[in-house]
């Protein structure tokens, strides 16, 4: 798509396969990709060792790119790996590269990416047309809005209908953002389970009002006594400010304490489940703004 399009820089296509690897001792089954195209420039992740497979990998010798996980598990880590032949049922190919660790695309637990040999779907344009089972993916270029984008594909969706016939009147080419495609799913739990916490945190600071009332009603005699003795209304005023702020200060490191340490089982449940739920972490912008709004809400 990248040549006859403005709007897109560059674009590749991938399906799902398996391997079974025959390099070691007892033969091992290996989740597999097959890519074309630009799939690993448009993706835009650099690998950690060796080099992107290229359209000009798409040949019967073929490459292969390894997933950091399978390089440990396979070849103890071993840096010269890249060059080595992967022996593989029925074919084997060169390794080309070492994809790094936070690299899972489509989808974590896939060990390797396969240069798709496209001879086949280039000599017969009708079976490439119906190939459904083929997902593209393109990266849009600098300065191409959305509706440039939706023209271009329309150009498209015209052109494949003229040439193949009209029994693809029906079928047009629609472009997804990534990132609606991988959590677009899941996007409205996770809001849900924000306005949940939100309204929790409500329930709590009222709550705490409460207490924090009924403690100072239960100290108006020591404050009174204070007063009495000299103290003004000030120093009283900051002396319960100080109490108040030294107690969220408290409850809200013995939350963050709390959730760094439930964070771990929460990853491992949500893993299933939510799209790169491994990378879930306590960011220094998330540890400031839980401590700013603990804080906040000890003082209202």
């Amino acid at each position: 798509l990248a040549g006859p399009l403005p709007s897109i820089e560059s674009s590749g296509y991938y399906f799902w396969d398996g391997a079974t690897w025959l390099g070691g001792e007892h033969p091992k089954m290996i989740s597999a990709i097959q890519v074309g195209g630009e799939f690993f420039r448009t993706l835009g992740t650099r690998p950690a060792l060796g080099r992107w497979i290229t359209p000009a990998d798409q040949t019967p010798e073929g490459a292969v790119m390894l997933s950091h996980a399978l390089w440990l598990e396979l070849f103890d880590g071993d840096p010269d790996v890249v060059g080595r032949m992967f022996r593989m049922d029925p074919i084997s190919a060169p390794i080309v590269g070492v994809m790094p660790e936070d690299f899972g695309y489509p989808a974590r637990g896939v060990g390797i990416w396969l240069a798709h040999e496209d001879s086949a779907l280039r000599a017969q344009p009708a079976i490439a047309i119906n190939a459904r089972f083929l997902f593209g993916i393109a990266r849009r270029a600098a300065g191409a809005t959305d509706d440039d984008l939706a023209r271009d594909l329309a150009l498209v969706s015209t052109r494949v209908v003229d040439t193949h016939g009209s029994g693809l009147a029906d079928w047009r080419l629609q472009a997804k953002s990534m990132l609606d495609d991988t959590v677009g799913q899941v996007r409205p739990v996770l809001t849900a389970l924000l306005l949940i916490a939100g309204l929790a945190l409500l329930v709590a600071c009222a709550n705490v009002v409460n207490l924090v009332v009924l403690r100072g009603a239960a100290r108006q005699q020591e404050l009174a006594m204070h007063q009495a003795l000299g103290a003004s209304g000030g120093r009283l005023a900051r002396l319960v400010f100080l109490e108040t702020l030294v107690l969220g200060a408290i409850a809200t490191a013995v939350g963050v304490a709390l959730a760094w340490l439930a964070l771990g089982s929460f990853v491992g449940i949500a893993d299933s489940g939510v799209p790169r739920a491994r990378e879930i972490e306590l960011s220094g912008g998330v540890l400031l703004a839980s401590i700013g709004i603990g804080l906040a809400a000890s003082l209202l």
